[in-house]
């Protein structure tokens, strides 16, 4: 009869124990491998789909931003009123001999479907050598602070009246064709959008053509649409073209 080992018998014992604990550790450790890896899934998809989603977002955001723009700008060019300024009406008083006195009136006319308000126009006339050159003295210096008149849609407006006298010396340069009188200015305005914008213009004449009451427009100095902010308060410097 074969007889029993205690020793045996609980080494054998506590060996089944450590197996059983291995394999549920073993269990243990792959399950929470598993789990991990579940979870770097889990959060990558999820800053993935974030990202793609913000990307996607951000894209309609500019389109929409973009389309606004758009309308915005066309809605303004449809809108707002543009100035034009007609070729000034010239008259003058001829002395035998001598100088030759002329008397300028230029006029503009709001076009568009809004009216032109702050209006302040400033011009004035000078003789300058012909061809224009890039010293072409545009010099009309700061306007005033505040303008009052507001004009209408197809309303036409007559500007100050101003006088020159040329002298027998400036006809000499004229008729050489050295020289012209010109006729230059801006006028500024705000329109409805609350948007300060200026209209240049720039003519000239020679001795025939102001007799004949005809100007040519200036190679320069003839533009339109400033887009800036018109502070009231300090004086405006005349934009150069």
């Amino acid at each position: 009869m074969k007889r029993s080992n205690p020793f045996s018998e609980q080494y054998y014992k506590d060996d089944q124990e450590r197996s059983r604990r291995d394999r549920i550790k073993l269990r243990m450790e792959i399950g929470v491998a598993i789990g991990v890896a579940l979870n770097i899934l889990l959060t990558t998809g999820i800053l993935i789909a974030g990202t793609l989603q913000a990307r996607y977002s951000g894209q309609q955001v500019d389109a929409s931003q973009q389309q606004l723009t758009v309308m915005r700008d066309t809605e303004i060019r449809q809108l707002r009123a543009h100035l034009h300024v007609a070729r000034a009406s010239v008259t003058y008083v001829e002395v035998e001999n001598g100088p030759l006195k002329v008397s300028v009136t230029p006029a503009y006319k709001v076009f568009g479907q809004t009216p032109a308000g702050s209006v302040a126009p400033k011009w004035n006339l000078t003789v300058q050598p012909f061809p224009m050159t890039d010293r072409f003295p545009f010099d009309l210096g700061s306007f005033p602070t505040t303008a009052t008149t507001v004009d209408a849609p197809g309303e036409e407006r007559i500007m100050d009246t101003k006088d020159y006298v040329l002298s027998v010396d400036e006809i000499g340069k004229i008729n050489a064709g050295t020289h012209r009188l010109f006729i230059y200015g801006t006028i500024l305005y705000v329109d409805v959008f609350k948007i300060a914008r200026y209209t240049n213009f720039c003519f000239y004449s020679d001795i025939a053509g102001i007799k004949k009451r005809q100007a040519a427009n200036c190679e320069i100095h003839n533009g339109a649409d400033w887009f800036t902010t018109l502070d009231q308060s300090t004086p405006t410097t005349v934009p150069m073209r």
